[in-house]
């Protein structure tokens, strides 16, 4: 009886630390892609254009979701996200960055 016990003991430790996980998500998104627009002048004269549309229809984008457990139904969240610019020579904005608490009582975030 006093094995059983110690072995549940130990069992119920391994499976506590096997739940308190954490986890780490990179994501993003690039569209490019090629489009034909059509455009008519006040004249009247119609113009087809195609070409290379570095954004496609949605902006670039790359992220990282950051979730820790903290144990007692809490975790520690955060996210950063930038923009990415696909073409010339200029850098990306953050689109987003927090971080935060979650629980029960909901989640309560600081950042933009």
């Amino acid at each position: 009886m006093k094995k059983s016990l110690i072995a549940l003991a130990a069992l119920s430790t391994i499976a506590g630390s096997v739940a308190a996980q954490s986890s780490v998500t990179i994501y993003g998104r690039i569209n490019p892609g090629y489009a034909m627009t059509e455009s008519t002048t006040a004249a009247g004269i119609k113009t087809e254009t195609f070409g290379y549309q570095a954004n496609g229809w949605t902006s670039p984008r790359l992220g990282v979701n950051i979730v820790e457990d903290l144990g007692g139904g809490q975790q520690a969240v955060g996210v950063w996200e930038t923009n990415i610019a696909t073409e010339g020579a200029s850098t990306g904005t953050v689109r987003q960055a927090f971080a935060g608490l979650k629980g029960g009582f909901g989640q309560v975030t600081v950042g933009n």
